[in-house]
């Protein structure tokens, strides 16, 4: 796609999902905060080459995940989870609706028609390779499996021979069977995750506006004013421990000008402490006042907690809607 706009990407996902599944996942897209539509958009993009990959046939076939037990779960067919809008449960849903989960099924799924399904799940955070995961029955030495690590996530698993002593204690975990063991190899992703991941890179840029809002006028959700006071304040904090006055983009006025500093990537190359930061600034942008009473209360552990910048008013209205003090 030449042009990286989300109405380019709507409009692909149009000709590809169907246009009722398009208008649906635009319905839903909305629903996200605007400092979480860039998982909306990673979710649409993934879709888009997940379903070429498998057909839109894909989208009536039912779904499974792989059990913590090993055991394979049925959660429905794609089409019914988009109707629906929410996945069933009390799980708390990224960008607010389904998109971010359907986009996991389709990565997971075009995954394991191109390398075959896993036998268990590994968490590559761990940098150990040997005797991860557990061993499907028969499995013998030269034998290659594939183990998921992540939605559209597969690493290689080889099965070998073990010389030395036994390890019970893998054994009685399944991790090995005698001197057979395994090994982990190379790790890649799915294209339809990948295609995901590069939308989101693609447009890193500023503010996502979907198709139809319009661009500093009535309507747009990125010119709505924030409280110049808890803009000032929370400013003067990012100032005051390091920031630049040119890399945060002048005074912050509207949520726009926030997301645009946000999806800069500035906080991410920050200390820790910043991390509470960037928490506080989206839940400004997503006037969520719990999220924000939840980020002030985890920095004043620190020195220069953020809840000293704001003004006294706005930790009392904190302290009054979320029930925080």
């Amino acid at each position: 796609m030449a042009d990286l706009t989300q109405d380019a990407l709507f409009d692909l996902a149009g000709d590809v999902l169907g246009g009722s599944r398009a208008a649906r996942s635009l319905e839903l897209a909305r629903l996200a905060p605007l400092t979480r539509r860039w998982v909306v958009t990673w979710a649409i993009a993934s879709l888009i080459i997940g379903t070429r990959a498998l057909g839109l046939d894909w989208w009536s076939r039912h779904h499974e995940d792989l059990g913590a037990d090993g055991t394979w779960l049925d959660r429905g067919t794609p089409d019914a989870l988009l109707t629906a809008g929410h996945a069933p449960g009390p799980g708390k849903e990224d960008g607010r609706s389904c998109l971010a989960l359907l986009g996991n099924w389709i990565a997971d799924d075009a995954a394991d028609s191109l390398w075959g399904r896993p036998i268990d799940f590994v968490d590559l955070n761990d940098y150990r390779g040997d005797d991860r995961v557990r061993l499907p029955p028969g499995a013998k030495p030269g034998d290659r499996f594939v183990a998921s690590w992540d939605p559209g996530g597969r690493v290689l698993v080889d099965i070998v021979y073990r010389d030395g002593a036994a390890d019970p204690e893998a054994e009685k975990k399944g991790l090995r069977r005698g001197p057979v063991g395994s090994t982990l190899g190379k790790a890649e992703y799915h294209d339809a995750y990948e295609a995901g991941w590069a939308w989101s890179v693609a447009t890193h840029t500023g503010p996502i506006r979907l198709p139809g809002e319009p661009v500093r006028g009535p309507g747009d959700p990125f010119a709505v004013p924030i409280d110049p006071g808890v803009a000032a304040r929370l400013h003067k904090w990012a100032i005051d421990h390091g920031a630049a006055a040119d890399e945060l983009g002048g005074m912050w006025r509207t949520k726009g000008d926030v997301v645009a500093m946000i999806r800069s990537g500035l906080t991410s190359k920050r200390p820790g402490s910043w991390l509470h930061f960037t928490r506080a600034v989206e839940a400004v942008v997503d006037e969520d006042p719990i999220a924000l009473a939840a980020a002030l209360d985890g920095s004043t552990a620190r020195e220069g907690g953020l809840l000293s910048q704001l003004p006294p008013a706005v930790r009392r209205r904190l302290s009054m809607s979320s029930g925080w003090s």
